[in-house]
């Protein structure tokens, strides 16, 4: 099984594919920082009668500053994250290299908690950098303010708040990949869903469906207080999906034929 990890992180780190990912991803948190300005992609939920401006515009962007700007842009990590997910997980799926494997002593168990476990570590270093580019190239650029006690918890709250929603809306995709071995379709599943969930809840503006409206919750975790009922409900729904999905997918997995 640490064969196996050692193998995916080695194929992850060599592969051109992820470099670009980074590089592109590094690019889009310099433009934000010099040009102070922040987009979205998919579908915005909020109220049209209210006037659309940004409260950071006006202050100076010090680490703690764009790190906030940040994090109401953190759903960009879906896009940036899929390469990763392709990679690690769908390569030997698609490739039908997975038998390889499995024929050469990994469990079918082994080879799923290998496959989820990196994915899991990579993608928590993907907010690491992500958060870490940022307020770097912002603390060199404007300064580093005032980076607190109060700051590092609230980002830490940020942070395990979105991660939790991107891995969800990624155990959908799992579940697909598993169910199809199919790359695009999991891809699909990754961007389409999220958009389906936010125009649901525009529509029935049903608390319930808010907790499963992943992407703008991944937008708008800052503005969450850490252990707030939204909070936890949210995280409890992320967990439910997370648990329920990769359950599935092991199964489905277990009882494919070699």
């Amino acid at each position: 099984m640490l064969n196996a990890i050692r193998a995916d992180f080695y194929r992850l780190i060599r592969s051109r594919g992820f470099i670009i990912n980074q590089i592109l991803l590094f690019s889009i948190l310099i433009l934000t920082i010099v040009t102070k300005a922040t987009g979205s992609i998919g579908v915005k939920v909020s109220d049209s009668n209210l006037p659309q401006t940004n409260p950071l515009d006006h202050l100076q962007w010090t680490s703690p500053v764009s790190a906030q700007a940040a994090s109401g842009i953190a759903s960009f990590l879906i896009y940036f994250g899929l390469p990763l997910f392709i990679i690690i997980v769908g390569h030997d799926l698609t490739k039908k290299t997975y038998k390889n494997i499995l024929t050469n002593g990994l469990s079918r168990w082994q080879y799923f908690l290998s496959k989820f476990g990196v994915f899991l570590f990579m993608l928590l270093l993907q907010f690491i950098f992500y958060y870490g580019c940022i307020m770097i190239t912002a603390g060199v650029r404007t300064g580093f303010g005032q980076l607190d006690q109060v700051f590092w918890a609230k980002l830490a709250s940020t942070i395990a708040f979105q991660y939790l929603n991107l891995l969800a809306i990624f155990s959908i995709a799992m579940l697909i990949l598993y169910l199809f071995f199919s790359n695009v379709g999991a891809v699909i599943a990754s961007v389409v869903i999220p958009i389906v969930m936010s125009i649901t809840y525009l529509i029935y503006k049903n608390e319930l469906i808010s907790h499963f409206n992943f992407q703008p919750n991944i937008d708008s975790a800052w503005g969450l207080k850490f252990a707030s009922p939204t909070y936890l409900q949210s995280c409890l729904a992320c967990v439910a999906v997370i648990l329920i999905c990769n359950s599935l997918s092991y199964l489905i997995f277990k009882k494919k034929a070699l």
